[in-house]
């Protein structure tokens, strides 16, 4: 690409206002940007006919030149600028992503609810009276249920009570939220284990082995897996959507909204991942496997078990990420500083015109 002709003629193809300048021989200048791609001198072009622009109300009737120095240092400040402002907000996505990775395990922690929780119901009894059975997909109400009784007592209680002692507006900070969650997600898979170990044990007392029989237990021993995945989703899942929005400059909100919407996808795979791979990974060598069709004949209580150490690790991993992790600050507060090493650097460059071209000048902004 030729730096002065190729350059000049796209130039007066954007803006034919400024090009009468360039055209007319109002501003004789060359411009240097052999080095740069197509694309880099396009944002040139519309760095140049903004500060032509405003520039076009100045006086230039009996004057043929212009200082090459004002327009060349607005146009470096212009484009340095633009380019850092981009290359902090890329910095400020990227450093969300060990928080992604690490909030992905306790997605597909939460996807046990909707698959082996519900299948473990199917095996208790269910009756609630004599002419009434509860559902076994009912029992996913109760996340619901104990998730907003988690969230109103978090927010009208807990809140304002910490917040005494933080001076924190949110009580506590985003990531001490989440790791709050993250702790009540190996509650939650221990919890599941000796429930399940409570369930067999019962149905080899009973002498129940058969896929169809009923343990003769009842179905809400599995309610406080349930009550407890739902007050950590109030913590985990509510501090993920705050914190990669918040975190997430002006201009990629979106882009941190999906970072939260990405987590509850990937974690929903790497659920049926691990299950798949458990299953098919315990019935090598003759044995009979950890997960079976028939649950009373399987043993959830040690993919449980599998689960709580995985998610175990996970927490020392978010701790070592937070330990490290320093909040974002306003891309705002970097346009102004910008914005202000700019103006600085077009006064100084200002102040090195000769005293005729001032008064020009002078009578122009007037």
């Amino acid at each position: 690409m030729d730096p002065d002709g190729d350059f000049l003629t796209l130039f007066s193809l954007l803006c034919p206002r400024c090009s009468r300048y360039i055209w007319g021989g109002a501003v004789d200048f060359t411009i240097r940007l052999s080095f740069m791609s197509e694309a880099d001198n396009l944002v040139m072009c519309i760095a140049f006919c903004f500060i032509m622009g405003e520039l076009e109300n100045y006086p230039y009737q009996s004057e043929r030149y212009m200082d090459i120095f004002v327009i060349e240092a607005n146009i470096s400040s212009f484009i340095s600028g633009y380019f850092y402002i981009h290359q902090e907000e890329t910095k400020q996505m990227m450093k969300m992503l060990p928080i992604l990775i690490a909030t992905i395990i306790p997605s597909a922690i939460v996807g046990q609810s909707n698959t082996l929780f519900i299948k473990q119901g199917t095996t208790l009894n269910r009756s609630m009276g004599p002419h009434f059975e509860m559902p076994p997909g009912c029992l996913q109400a109760f996340v619901t249920i104990f998730m907003l009784i988690s969230l109103v007592i978090y927010d009208r209680l807990f809140v304002p009570t910490v917040r005494r002692y933080t001076k924190n507006p949110r009580g506590i900070s985003l990531l001490q939220r989440l790791g709050i969650g993250l702790t009540l997600h190996v509650i939650i898979m221990v919890t599941a284990c000796l429930a399940e170990r409570k369930r067999l044990k019962v149905a080899r007392e009973n002498q129940i082995f058969d896929k169809s029989d009923t343990v003769p237990l009842t179905i809400f021993i599995l309610l406080p897996q349930f009550g407890l995945v739902g007050i950590a989703e109030a913590f985990v899942e509510t501090a993920k959507l705050e914190l990669f929005y918040d975190q997430a400059p002006e201009s990629m909100k979106s882009l941190g909204t999906s970072y939260f919407t990405s987590t509850l996808g990937i974690g929903q795979f790497l659920s049926s991942f691990l299950l798949k791979t458990v299953a098919d990974m315990t019935k090598r060598h003759g044995h009979k496997g950890w997960i079976l069709d028939n649950l009373n004949a399987s043993h959830l209580d040690y993919y449980y078990a599998f689960l709580t150490i995985l998610s175990f690790l996970n927490f020392f991993f978010f701790l070592l990420i937070a330990k490290h992790f320093v909040y974002n600050v306003d891309v705002t507060e970097s346009r102004r500083g910008i914005a202000m090493e700019t103006s600085s650097e077009a006064s100084s460059q200002d102040n090195k015109v000769p005293s005729r071209d001032n008064e020009v000048l002078k009578t122009g902004l007037s």
